[in-house]
């Protein structure tokens, strides 16, 4: 122990560097404490709209959601509403895939040059519309009736080019 002072070196910190670490924890708390309330409420928020959903209120109808989905939640042909909305994509692309079933409202806004808020609002009231001439099966009822394919015009040239670039991102998306 010779030449050693009281003070060991190994733990002889300077102030500032210890005010720095504090204050570094203390903003990592707080930083942690705000996204654990955002969490919460984006888990709240998420629990209501299921349930509002399961209860089948169309308010629930969001931008990425496509009308396969939409059919299936909200217990309304696919047709009667490829059909309320005017849309004549091909069923089917060049590869052979249900093209227009992946196809989401947003890109269905964008392909028909729609604003997504009016194509929204039209679903909701055709699929407001389909309930009161059809009311709702019971529980155990018939499901949904799937879109078969039928006789449709020729898409445009730009139609094709814009579904085979979203079809290809979506499966480039799906195989990562």
């Amino acid at each position: 122990m010779m030449g050693m002072t009281s003070r060991d070196s190994s733990t002889n910190y300077p102030r500032w560097r210890v005010l720095l670490i504090g204050f570094l924890l203390v903003v990592a708390i707080i930083v942690t404490a705000i996204a654990a309330n955002t969490t919460i409420q984006a888990f709240q928020t998420f629990q209501h709209q299921n349930e509002l959903t399961s209860k089948g209120d169309i308010s629930t109808i969001r931008s990425w959601m496509t009308i396969p989905f939409i059919s299936r939640h909200y217990h309304v042909p696919e047709n009667y509403l490829y059909e309320s909305l005017h849309l004549n994509f091909p069923t089917y692309d060049f590869y052979g895939k249900h093209s227009r079933d992946h196809l989401t409202l947003t890109a269905i806004s964008i392909l028909t040059k729609r604003n997504i808020n009016e194509l929204i609002h039209d679903l909701q009231k055709d699929i407001r519309t389909y309930h009161r001439l059809h009311p709702t099966p019971t529980p155990g009822g018939t499901p949904p009736v799937r879109a078969t394919p039928t006789s449709r015009p020729k898409p445009t040239p730009h139609q094709i080019i814009a579904l085979t670039i979203l079809t290809s991102s979506h499966v480039r998306r799906n195989a990562r």
